[in-house]
């Protein structure tokens, strides 16, 4: 799989958690939701379809959304910041609005395995800690012999 098709999957999920939340977030609450939230949803679900099913995306707008805590929060505020009426041109819109001083960041994943070193030292500990408690001094109080 490539980084591009990685990266588009890694948004699609995002993208798809984000909806989750939204939604979620209006049974959330005391009593029955407001109309203009099940609007706001609703607006962020064809969003959702559209971004999925029929966006162009290039390499730089995934990387620029996989940068936001909810990517189709800000996606949304890019559909409605757009003065083109034929494209979605997310970089650009993300630019000229200063969205990533407004909507917040993504926190970093660990996406790197852990380097040999720390694999070892990982596996000594656990057979250390393995080893002690099959030791037959643990069996029997820890009496020395």
């Amino acid at each position: 799989m490539s980084m591009e098709s990685e990266g588009k999957e890694l948004l699609w999920r995002r993208l798809d958690a984000s909806l989750r939340r939204h939604a979620k977030a209006l049974g959330g609450g005391e009593g029955l939701p407001d109309i203009a939230d099940i609007y706001r949803v609703q607006e962020m679900a064809e969003i959702h379809c559209y971004l999925k099913t029929e966006h162009p995306f290039t390499p730089p707008e995934v990387n620029a959304l996989l940068r936001f805590a909810d990517p189709l929060e800000v996606a949304a505020a890019c559909w409605e910041q757009n003065p083109d009426k034929y494209a979605l041109d997310i970089c650009k819109i993300l630019d000229a609005n200063n969205m990533f001083q407004k909507f917040a960041q993504a926190e970093p994943e660990r996406t790197e395995k852990p380097s040999l070193r720390e694999q070892i030292h990982a596996g000594m500990e656990k057979a250390r800690r393995q080893a002690r408690k099959d030791a037959p001094e643990a069996k029997r109080g820890g009496e020395p012999r």
